[in-house]
């Protein structure tokens, strides 16, 4: 197999590697030319060959991979139309060229590890044919992108850090049925040139010549960013392209470029203005800048901070997101060049977001990026909300917004606080009336609402007309709490929403009656073991808590999902929580299933949001915490094994769990939970739960499930959906404490009217279908579980008319 060089001599610095912080990130600029080896294989001198038909390549030289000598069909990766021109067992070629990164390339601050983001400047042969423009594309693959990095999926490059990779091994990685064989999201390069979009949503750029695009995403596959883990193997980062797609309309390539940071777009004046390593002898740094904020009544002296900073010729303060540069007077550079002061006309200048941006002659630009804050003079800040927390809204409510300026506000708006779902619900804010310095706004969270309201936090948001920036969100600023009602069941069942919840014979005590199926909960060990797990306890006591997630006998179906119990506790803020207990399990098993069994401990009350959500992610305002997980690997039972907050920690995704909480609320929430994916039978146990603070007395209830007032009634609790849940949750079927008086008076507002009517209507359900959302229970004036005729009935004896106090005897 032969491989030749192409290092073509030119002038100083044209294939020279350069560097640049662009974007407060990192970035090296890898001319086209500056080959380390390209392949010479199929009879050819080289298989990677300069274009001399591109137009204007910025590094002097383009480059792509052409079907001369090439296997028939090799270069294909879909045959086009019309069919039988091209087959579809199509062989991978080994057409490659090979590029290197030396650290001696670049300044010592260039750090050659982690992620990098890949782009090219790239463009192909003008063409009208889509079956010859989408002959394009080629392979990236790099030497240290292990199994995994860039996505679940992701199947790797190559990862050998013994020896020099051989041929052979690189092969590996773009060949057909390989275990690293080429993926489209992760691998392909200079695909789809002649409509490139980013941003997504950006207008299409073309890079049919004469045209030239940075390309660095792959538009049929959601706009994934393109991007490879660095590691320093042989000392040197080495990755090589392969051809995908050669022919005349392949995509040459005129300059590569990594960036560190993904929302980095590259431009030819960047390449042109980057470093060379020897052009810059003494290069300034910056590491920050003081004040971090100002308001636009006056103008601003600013101090950046750094190294060196008296070669600093000019400071502008750039806007984030586009607009007029504000750029600093009077630098005076302070002792030790540590320091430079420089002022800006932020007076009546536009508010928002600044980029604090140096420039030093022949030598690299310093970002530091979002570091200034230019606000109006009077802008809002949010202090709180009050209520901080409400129960189970019913009916719209008048809430109280403090803060610097919350008059001037146009809108305010309460969002879910949960950052995986782009569509979490919004509550717009009404009838916005000042009071003083605080704003009264009135919010709907009741089920009513289209949106709904869900149980859990909510972020407070606020809008201002132009001449103002919006306030920064008060993140957590509002609980929402929607605790379980009828049975005194200490323990609460609740199951995940995407949950199969599943049932026995005997766990089915009025099917017509059901909103779904509860799941398998058992605190008597009246339900058999599926999988012969035997239902012993730690201490030889009568019974644990028995949790299955497949049905009983006689029936045999199986279910995927996540769920279990919970128990609210009070707390002292500020001070550890000490726990023990004992669980143990069972699975069936197949290769790749998931399996999990969990302890979280919830800084505050329950909900879903966390309970089931909450998956060790690097989410922002994250209260909860999971302090053990058993990862299910096999179909072989886990004995009884106690576990406490004295324990190792176990090893979480992003580094060791916590083994406790300190709670800053005074309610912290117990939460056993277990589950699979897909379908397949899975058994829990668990016993004797003890949870205490400074050495103190147990906090939770029936720890060791030896309570017999806790046995029937709350294994026949049931799992209901709330009609504005995003999740599951356990309503019992029984009428809520502390409905008004009379039952019709929805709003407690004295009288029985067309308002509450209007409620009673969204409510009805005759009498075949169960009452589902809780709100409506109370209009339930025989606790049958219906909203019927009956009721209707018990709801006309009662009506007054609005502003006509009703008989609180009416319903009696």
């Amino acid at each position: 197999m032969a491989t030749v060089g192409l290092l073509i001599p030119t002038a100083y610095g044209v294939n020279d590697v350069r560097y640049s912080y662009y974007g407060g990130g990192q970035q090296i600029w890898i001319p086209a030319a500056r080959t380390a080896a390209v392949s010479a294989n199929y009879g050819q001198v080289a298989n990677f060959v300069e274009d001399s038909a591109a137009n204007d390549p910025i590094s002097g030289h383009a480059y792509y991979f052409p079907s001369t000598g090439l296997p028939a069909d090799a270069w294909r990766v879909f045959c086009p139309d019309p069919p039988d021109t091209c087959t579809e067992d199509q062989a991978q070629a080994d057409a490659w060229v090979q590029y290197e990164i030396f650290p001696a390339d670049l300044p010592g601050d260039i750090s050659l590890s982690g992620k990098w983001y890949f782009w090219t400047r790239t463009q192909q042969l003008y063409s009208d044919s889509d079956a010859e423009y989408n002959q394009d594309s080629d392979w990236l693959v790099v030497n240290g992108n292990p199994l995994g990095f860039s996505g679940t999926n992701d199947k790797g490059d190559i990862d050998i850090t013994d020896h020099v990779p051989t041929d052979a091994e690189w092969y590996t990685a773009v060949t057909k049925g390989a275990v690293n064989e080429p993926q489209r999201e992760y691998d392909r390069i200079c695909n789809d040139i002649q409509h490139v979009e980013w941003p997504p949503g950006s207008p299409k750029q073309d890079g049919r010549r004469p045209n030239w695009v940075w390309l660095g995403n792959i538009l049929a596959n959601g706009n994934y960013r393109l991007n490879k883990n660095f590691k320093l193997i042989n000392d040197r980062i080495t990755f090589r392209i392969y051809e995908a797609e050669a022919s005349a309309w392949n995509g040459c390539i005129d300059v590569i470029c990594w960036s560190t940071i993904e929302s980095y777009i590259p431009t030819d004046a960047d390449f042109n203005q980057a470093l060379i390593l020897g052009q810059c002898p003494v290069q300034h740094t910056t590491s920050g800048s003081d004040p971090a904020s100002h308001d636009n009544a006056s103008n601003t002296t600013m101090t950046i901070t750094g190294t060196d900073l008296h070669l600093v010729s000019s400071v502008k303060l750039v806007p984030s997101g586009g607009g007029t540069e504000l750029v600093g007077t009077n630098l005076a550079a302070g002792a030790g060049n540590t320091t430079l002061t420089a002022e800006f006309p932020t007076q009546d200048a536009q508010w928002g977001t600044y980029d604090v941006v140096t420039l030093q002659p022949n030598c690299a630009t310093k970002t530091l990026p979002g570091a200034f804050q230019l606000t109006c003079a009077t802008a809002t800040v949010f202090s709180g909300i009050e209520p901080g927390t409400v129960s189970n809204p019913q009916y719209p409510l008048q809430f109280t917004i403090k803060g610097a300026n919350v008059t001037l506000l146009t809108s305010v708006t309460l969002v879910y606080a949960n950052e995986d779902n782009p569509d979490n619900p919004h509550i717009v804010g009404t009838n916005l009336v000042p009071s003083g310095d605080d704003l009264i706004a009135t919010f709907d969270l009741s089920c009513f609402n289209g949106e709904g309201g869900p149980a859990g936090p909510y972020h407070l948001e606020g809008t201002r007309n132009p001449d103002c920036s919006n306030p920064d969100r008060l993140s957590n600023a509002l609980w929402v709490v929607k605790p379980p009602t009828g049975f005194a069941c200490v323990w609460q069942p609740w199951a995940a929403p995407w949950s199969e919840l599943n049932r026995g014979p005997d766990l089915d005590p009025d099917p017509v009656g059901e909103a779904y199926n509860p799941t398998n909960w058992d605190y008597s060990f009246s339900q058999d073991t599926n999988l012969g797990l035997a239902k012993d306890t730690p201490d030889s006591s009568t019974t644990a808590f028995h949790f299955f997630w497949d049905s009983q006998p006689p029936e045999t179906g199986t279910r995927a999902g996540s769920g279990g119990v919970y128990q609210e506790i009070s707390v002292t803020p500020g001070v550890p929580i000490e726990y023990s207990f004992w669980w143990k399990g069972q699975a069936t098993y197949l290769a790749n299933d998931n399996i999990w069994y969990e302890l979280l401990l919830l800084d505050g009350p329950f909900n879903l949001y966390y309970a089931d959500g909450y998956q060790e992610q690097t989410r922002q305002q994250n209260n909860p915490y999971m302090v053990r997980k058993k990862i299910g690997t096999d179909g072989n039972p886990f004995a009884w094994e106690q576990i406490t907050d004295q324990t190792p920690a176990d090893q979480g995704n992003y580094g060791p769990r916590p083994q406790t909480i300190t709670p800053v609320n005074d309610v912290v929430t117990v939460v056993f939970k277990c589950g699979r994916v897909p379908s397949g039978r899975l058994e829990f146990l668990v016993d004797k739960i003890e949870v205490r603070q400074g050495g103190g007395s147990n906090l939770i209830a029936n720890g060791d499930f030896e309570s017999g007032t806790q046995v029937y009634s709350c294994e026949n609790e049931w799992v209901f959906k709330d009609s504005c849940e995003a999740d599951y949750w356990r309503w019992s079927p029984l009428t809520p404490p502390g409905c008004p008086n009379p039952f019709a008076d929805y709003d407690a507002d004295a009288d029985v009217d067309q308002a509450d009517f209007a409620r009673f209507q969204l409510c009805y359900t005759g009498p075949t279908q169960p009452i589902v959302a809780n709100e409506c229970r109370c209009f339930d004036s025989n606790n049958d579980n219906y909203i019927d005729q009956i009721d209707a009935f018990a709801f006309e004896v009662c009506a007054s008319g609005p502003g006509v106090a009703a008989d609180p005897t009416c319903d009696d």
